[in-house]
């Protein structure tokens, strides 16, 4: 698949529109791809580019990042404020009756999660596959069990994600963060993503101060609503969807133990663990890829078994 199969529209959601890129033929497994921070539906393209040759495969800036619109209030930046963005994609795309596969990375994963966790919203969607990035509300209570525990590992696991997740008070701090980004974006995106696994040499380093201001400064917002005031810790396995858990083992912002409690919430789940830093789109596309496929034949299978049963 190249570059010129990919194509792109506007999605109206609201109060923002939104950029959607897409690829693959209409009628072949539906994935829809959400991309976290600091990032844009680029982060995605190597990811895109495989699975359109058996998939139909669509992603998007989220509001206020890269082409898409901002929202006009910093409330428009809460968790239950963008989830529509994903409903609004999935008409456009693949039609208003459909469910897809989710895939989310970072703050996608996080929303995907919420989305999933949404006993209505959780009907458009065949599976998920979550990569470094959980239910807030989840992360926050495993990491309060992880220090009530009084057991010293435990305390230290949840010790240190807070330790970890630094970076989110940070972005709390008014005007600092946008005037460094204003004046070191370039350094500090192209610092991150090494950190997190990017190899040198990937063409996503390579960016220009304009396109990190896009991904950055009005996606802070993501952090200052919702990073200290999560959603609520969903019912006990309230979530059915398929979930593929994609563990990065050296991920320094998101460590393993954060997800020690999720199968107590999503009854259907499977781990995967990758030795993989957090930036597992780029640093690992064949491997996700491959998990991705693995995930839409098993649920695949599984609705056959169904109908066949039922009939």
């Amino acid at each position: 698949m190249t570059e010129h199969a990919r194509r792109t529209r506007s999605v109206r959601s609201g109060e923002v529109d939104l950029f959607v890129v897409e690829a693959g033929e209409p009628g072949r497994p539906p994935l829809l791809l959400v991309h976290g921070f600091p990032d844009d539906h680029e982060v995605y393209l190597p990811l895109i580019d495989d699975l359109s040759r058996d998939h139909h495969v669509a992603t998007f800036d989220l509001r206020g990042v890269g082409k898409s619109s901002a929202a006009k209030r910093a409330d428009g930046y809460r968790i239950d404020a963008v989830l529509p963005d994903l409903t609004a994609v999935i008409d456009a795309v693949f039609g208003a009756n459909s469910a897809v596969h989710l895939v989310g990375h970072d703050w996608g994963s996080i929303l995907c999660f919420s989305y999933v966790a949404d006993p209505e919203k959780q009907k458009r969607v065949r599976s998920f596959t979550s990569v470094s990035g959980p239910h807030l509300g989840l992360m926050w209570d495993a990491n309060l069990r992880h220090l009530r525990s009084l057991r010293p590992r435990e305390m230290l696991q949840g010790l240190g994600q807070i330790v970890s997740s630094w970076y989110a008070l940070f972005f709390h701090i008014p005007g600092l963060p946008e005037w460094l980004i204003q004046r070191r974006g370039v350094a500090i995106f192209q610092r991150t993503m090494e950190r997190g696994g990017v190899r040198k040499g990937d063409p996503y380093l390579q960016t220009t101060q304009a396109p990190v201001w896009s991904r950055m400064h009005n996606a802070l917002e993501l952090y200052r609503q919702n990073a200290l005031r999560p959603p609520a810790v969903p019912q006990k396995s309230s979530i059915p969807v398929p979930t593929s858990l994609v563990l990065a083992l050296r991920d320094p912002f998101l460590r393993p133990p954060t997800f020690d409690f999720i199968g107590e919430y999503v009854p259907d789940l499977t781990v995967h663990q990758l030795d993989a830093s957090h930036w597992v789109p780029r640093s690992h596309p064949i491997e996700l890829a491959a998990i991705v496929r693995a995930q839409v034949t098993r649920v695949a299978g599984k609705r056959s078994r169904a109908t066949s049963a039922a009939s």
